[in-house]
């Protein structure tokens, strides 16, 4: 095995996060926990190894956990193979072995003083190189490429997901799921970071966040689609049709203005009903 092989087998800081977040999943519950809405949260290279998650394996397995709180998500981009092979065997000649196996065998103050000698030998500001790091395994492209083409765990997509998943469509096959939520109704959302608010209807689809992509996916499943259903049945000719978007236009607010005088209502806008 050369020592390309062997690196590509370790990512230690990945795995290790994955294996204590499916113990928490498996006794969450003895806490009055729920396992289906575990949400991670963390700062600099906590979250960023939580981006990790979301893309490990492509997408092509589940994240374990539904929800995440990324602050700064700080890693350094290392798609490289020669400078995790030079990490790797400068690891190995600071731990005093040659092999994977020699190492897994050291005892911790050995492992604790490679590591030591490795960040205080690194340039300022770096790690040694130690991170994660494309190995085309759990980490197959670096995560931003892999966001960016979708693949990413899809049990920690949205509200919208959730929601179609546990009560309107249990039965989805896992191909009309991706449907509904990348195509019809996409996670694209409207966001100031520097004031940290959302800000309503700057989307061309009409929401702005995970929340109310879902209540426009219910007012188009209950709402919506039976008003449409009727138009077309019975044609423009013999049917009228309006939309309320008199404030935030919520469903029922149309109430007070269909029956003038039932409520604080704008009279002019009431009086054109």
């Amino acid at each position: 095995m050369t020592s390309k092989d062997e690196w590509r087998h370790t990512q230690p800081c990945v795995y290790d996060q994955r294996l204590a977040l499916d113990w928490v999943k498996e006794i969450l519950h003895h806490f009055g926990g729920d396992c289906n809405r575990v949400t991670v949260g963390g700062e600099s290279p906590g979250p960023a190894i939580t981006l990790h998650q979301i893309t490990a394996f492509g997408g092509t397995q589940l994240a374990p956990f539904q929800q995440a709180y990324l602050s700064s998500p700080a890693f350094n981009p290392n798609p490289y193979d020669w400078l995790q092979e030079q990490t790797y065997n400068n690891f190995l000649g600071y731990a005093n072995v040659s092999s994977l196996a020699e190492l897994r065998a050291a005892s911790s103050e050995t492992i604790i003083r490679a590591n030591e000698l490795l960040v205080y030998n690194s340039t300022f500001g770096a790690s040694g190189g130690i991170g994660p790091a494309v190995d085309g395994n759990i980490v197959p492209q670096l995560p931003a490429l892999l966001l960016a083409q979708s693949r990413r765990a899809k049990n920690n997509a949205t509200a919208l997901h959730d929601r179609l998943k546990t009560e309107l469509i249990p039965d989805v096959q896992p191909a009309v799921l991706d449907y509904i939520t990348d195509t019809l109704y996409p996670p694209i959302f409207s966001y100031q970071k520097e004031l940290g608010l959302f800000f309503s209807n700057q989307t061309s689809i009409g929401y702005n966040d995970s929340i109310s992509s879902l209540a426009t996916l219910q007012a188009d499943w209950f709402l919506t689609s039976n008003a449409y259903a009727l138009l077309k049945a019975f044609g423009v000719n013999r049917t009228y049709a309006y939309l309320f978007d008199e404030g935030l236009g919520l469903h029922g607010e149309d109430t007070p203005y269909t029956f003038y005088g039932i409520g604080l209502v704008h009279a002019t806008v009431a009086r054109a009903f």
